[in-house]
């Protein structure tokens, strides 16, 4: 007898009897023909008010042409048990996939939590736990700069993110305007380079009513060379105003500065812009380095084309004038360049290091330079790069060890410094 036309008793316990029933509400099973006689006994069941009744009987068989949609079939015993009807193998199917599929998104989500914790420190090497180390002793620094600025309502308007501004010892001021109370502040602080103190300036993105102030920046302190370490937009959010003109036409920019772009070079990993500014009949001009290659709160994917960035516009810098460097908040991508800068010629002249004290100096003059751990990191991959570009074949890292001895009561902290990415819209 074909299987797949049995039925178990569960089922007989569930659905209506058939019609073909006896009185006593056993099947009435159809005669078997001589030819179809069996040796085997089977077992039928009926329903009743309070329990299962079985019988044994003898094997029959049906006749399937008359019976196809019978709810009884008379079948050997052995086949009757964890039989599934049709229906009841779909249902089971479609739950044993969800499950299936849930269990599959647990085991990708647990795989990536657990290369996260590992990245965030748990199956390092000494040096890189090491590494991590002085990261989280860097985020509890509390620069002695003062903080304060005068007239900062006046000023808050002009802050890209509310809690990112400059120190106020070495914040750049610009020349007052007549009449315009705080017109002699701008999102900028001086930054020394290798030694070369005030050989950078770190400034945020211009926002659209900041565009002026950042020209009046470049003219007053002579800037000739700019470093853009992002773009306008990014994953869909503004990250800096276009402070430059579109074409070759000029463009005024504030009262009698007036912008004019001579040339466009595209590369694959950046763009360079010669822009000429004219103020008072005298000109100069300025070259403007765009990165394009940097995603936001991440880094590069090789330090290789950032180096030649860097070295790019070291070589393209005027004797004894200052260059302009700049992300969106002007602290994380702008801290790596500045420092990578600082690491290329250090490296030249020295086969050591001392990236946690570099960077405690930067953020002792920019609050949050190099922001997060990645940045960080990033450091430390490009300075091993650097070195063994060299030839050597064994790098040395020096860790600032007196510094860390006298925080050794600080907690290190759990995570990177975050910006409050809220945006100011002038």
């Amino acid at each position: 007898m074909d299987s797949r036309n049995l039925t178990n008793w569960k089922t007989a316990f569930f659905s209506r009897p058939a019609p073909y029933l006896t009185d006593n509400g056993f099947p009435n099973p159809l005669c078997v023909r001589d030819h179809e006689s069996r040796d085997t006994h089977t077992q039928t069941s009926r329903r009743t008010n309070s329990h299962i009744r079985h019988r044994i009987v003898r094997d029959r068989v049906l006749d399937r042409r008359d019976h196809q949609e019978d709810h009884y079939v008379i079948g050997e015993e052995g086949n009757l048990d964890g039989l599934l009807t049709r229906d009841e193998q779909i249902i089971l199917g479609v739950v044993l996939s969800f499950f299936l599929a849930v269990l599959l998104i647990i085991i990708i989500y647990a795989s990536v939590r657990i290369r996260q914790r590992q990245k965030e420190g748990g199956t390092y090497s000494p040096r890189e736990a090491e590494i991590i180390e002085t990261k989280f002793k860097l985020d509890q620094l509390i620069a002695v700069a003062d903080l304060e600025l005068k007239e900062e309502k006046l000023h808050r308007s002009k802050n890209r993110f509310t809690n990112i501004k400059p120190y106020n010892n070495n914040r750049v001021k610009l020349l007052s305007e007549p009449g315009m109370p705080g017109s002699d502040y701008i999102n900028a602080s001086f930054i020394s380079g290798y030694l070369c103190p005030s050989e950078f300036i770190a400034t945020q993105g211009p926002l659209p009513g900041t565009v002026a102030d950042f020209w009046r920046m470049i003219w007053e302190t002579r800037t000739q060379t700019i470093a853009m370490l992002t773009q306008c937009y990014e994953k869909g959010r503004i990250r800096c105003h276009q402070y430059w003109p579109e074409d070759n036409k000029p463009v005024t920019v504030f009262g009698d500065i007036i912008i004019t772009k001579l040339t466009e070079d595209v590369y694959p990993d950046w763009t360079v812009r010669a822009l000429k500014v004219e103020r008072h009949g005298d000109y100069m001009v300025v070259h403007h380095f765009n990165y394009t290659s940097w995603p936001e709160h991440g880094v590069p994917e090789s330090s290789s084309t950032l180096i030649q960035f860097v070295r790019a516009i070291r070589a393209n810098r005027h004797e004894n004038t200052t260059i302009v460097v700049h992300c969106s908040a002007g602290v994380g991508r702008t801290g790596v360049f500045i420092a990578l800068d600082h690491l290329i010629q250090h490296v030249s002249d020295h086969d050591f290091v001392d990236i946690y004290g570099l960077v405690a100096e930067l953020r002792s003059e920019r609050m949050c330079m190099v922001q997060n751990l990645a940045q960080y990191m990033f450091l430390h991959q490009s300075t091993l790069d650097l070195l063994n570009s060299k030839g050597n074949s064994q790098s040395i890292w020096f860790v600032n060890y007196s510094a860390l001895e006298k925080m050794d009561s600080l907690d290190a902290m759990e995570g990177d410094v975050e910006l409050e990415w809220e945006e100011t819209t002038m």
